[in-house]
């Protein structure tokens, strides 16, 4: 008798468990971006998110179609309407003739941006797979030994026109010391990048040799961009939530959360689960892990208005005020599988992103 109610319990406390983390998950009402004629854009692979001058700014990746690549994609947050005005990329004469302009050319996988905290016209943007090219000569001995992989992590600094043109004015390789073990996986390196207090970059690694997740962090000054040497990232040290073994949570979006002048919170997402991780730069406050249900909305008269989502891939995040802005990056492989009613599938197939707002709850930011 005691056993058979010991075992009830448990399973009555295991039910409990279950249907509490399923209560817990926040169902958020995703929005598929548009262009002005209102058709769903056409695989832009959108990477990445910052807010500007009451817009939204994503970009697209190497593997996004030709269309998209090597612009900034301006987005009404209150629409989600593509501007037909993007932002075009052009590298500027120091930058042709310096050791990565054929890369550049080549249509470089674009997977984090930045904005400068301190100046609305400069954002960093960093590169990440360009397996396709090996540095040769001085380029070589100069910016050979990274570290990670046989081609360097580029930083692009990038310097918005008035005509909404962008320029890449510098670039900058990055180097890992070799004690972090960061190990040469072309695509799986640096995809979240946000600055936080006191001009220090974070830059958040997809997965390092043991299969980890790792964010870094370097600081900004003018003198930076003048020297012509490699920067050497940091371990920040923070508490990044434990995974376990057999389960995989790369780093694929970072945004940062100003509490004061001083401080702050990450917050980091994966594209392969539904969780957003919010991460003390202080070290004060554990680590949480907020959980979430992506609804999308519906195109077809034929198929329920909102229906839950199976993969959305995050990969881009940005605060604007209390809110978390997330776009997706359209998993090629796994993206049609989020059509539940067929009708929805000829979206899915084009490989077009959405737009979700999650509103921050204060006891998640607060110390």
């Amino acid at each position: 008798m005691i056993i058979r109610l010991l075992t009830l319990l448990c399973c009555m406390s295991l039910a409990t468990l279950t249907s509490a983390a399923q209560e817990s998950r926040i169902p958020l009402k995703s929005y598929w971006i548009k262009n002005t004629q209102g058709d769903v854009i056409f695989d832009p692979q959108t990477s990445a998110l910052v807010y500007r001058q009451g817009q939204l700014l994503s970009i697209g990746d190497g593997s996004a179609h030709k269309d998209m690549q090597l612009q900034l994609l301006p987005i009404d947050p209150s629409t989600a309407i593509l501007s037909e005005n993007t932002f075009p990329l052009a590298q500027s004469n120091a930058v042709k003739n310096g050791c990565f302009s054929p890369y550049l050319d080549y249509g470089p996988d674009l997977e984090g941006m930045a904005m400068h905290p301190n100046d609305e016209k400069v954002m960093i943007i960093v590169t990440e797979d360009a397996y396709h090219f090996e540095l040769k000569g001085d380029c070589l001995s100069r910016y050979g030994d990274t570290g990670s992989t046989k081609h360097p992590t580029v930083l692009l600094r990038v310097e918005i026109q008035d005509d909404q043109s962008g320029i890449i004015t510098h670039t900058k390789p990055l180097r890992f010391p070799k004690k972090y073990r960061i190990g040469n996986s072309p695509n799986d390196g640096v995809e979240g990048l946000t600055f936080g207090a006191g001009n220090t970059l974070y830059l958040g690694l997809e997965k390092d040799a043991s299969g980890h997740a790792r964010i870094f962090e370097l600081q900004i000054t003018d003198a930076f961009w003048e020297s012509p040497e490699a920067a050497t990232v940091k371990d920040s040290g923070l508490d990044i939530p434990h995974i376990e073994d057999g389960k995989n949570h790369p780093i694929n979006a970072l945004a940062y959360y100003a509490d004061s002048k001083n401080s702050g919170f990450l917050l980091a997402a994966a594209r392969n689960d539904n969780q957003v991780w919010i991460i003390d730069t202080l070290k004060q406050k554990p680590s949480k892990i907020v959980y979430l249900d992506f609804l999308a909305e519906s195109l077809s008269e034929n198929c329920p208005k909102w229906e839950t989502m199976n993969n959305y891939s995050i990969e881009g995040m940005t605060v604007v005020n209390q809110n978390l802005w997330l776009i997706n990056d359209p998993w090629k492989v796994n993206y049609p599988k989020n059509a539940t009613c067929k009708d929805m599938l000829p979206f899915y197939e084009r490989m077009a992103p959405l737009l979700t707002k999650l509103p921050l709850k204060p006891e998640w930011i607060r110390r």
